[in-house]
């Protein structure tokens, strides 16, 4: 009985991340670039499974320039992620102890290039907006036909010890091994 419940659980779960991310095209529309983005990550967020010995801090290092994605992501403080409110720190000047997750915004990215490389050692999901980031990163945003996709570096996921779950790369634009 234990088992079905946390089936079922999981199966919930799945579903509400397929309506939040097959409900990006239709808002990328409505809403602005950026703050479809951010909620692109929230979702992220919520379906990355981490190891068990990253600790239980929600917080996300944000490397922007635009003020409209500056304020995009101050929205998502306090958001539940995993039962816990997520801290978002934007601009930090080095990668904040017990993060989860660093987006990086294209015209940021030169200044977050020490962010990025102190990532990559770690359990830290990297998310990026500029082109061709999954070669540097393990999750990139593009526009496709004026909607807002998601290209994955499975290869980068797995050797920072984390994991999407099937559903999610399934909605994915490109999944790189």
């Amino acid at each position: 009985a234990a088992f079905l419940t946390r089936a079922m659980r999981l199966a919930r779960r799945h579903l509400l991340l397929l309506a939040g991310l097959a409900g990006v095209r239709a808002r990328a529309q409505s809403s602005s670039e950026a703050v479809v983005k951010a909620r692109l990550v929230l979702n992220l967020l919520r379906f990355t499974q981490w190891p068990a010995a990253s600790g239980d801090a929600r917080l996300l290092g944000v490397a922007v320039r635009s003020e409209s994605q500056r304020d995009a992501f101050a929205e998502l403080e306090g958001q539940n992620v995993a039962g816990k409110p997520l801290h978002v720190v934007l601009n930090p000047a080095t990668l904040p102890a017990g993060c989860r997750a660093l987006y990086v915004e294209a015209d940021a990215e030169r200044s977050a290039a020490a962010l990025l490389a102190a990532a990559t050692a770690l359990p830290v999901l990297t998310v990026g907006d500029g082109d061709g980031f999954i070669g540097r990163g393990m999750v990139g945003l593009v526009n496709v036909n004026d909607a807002i996709r998601f290209e994955v570096n499975l290869a980068r996921l797995r050797a920072n010890q984390l994991s999407l779950p099937s559903q999610v790369l399934r909605l994915a634009q490109t999944v790189r091994e």
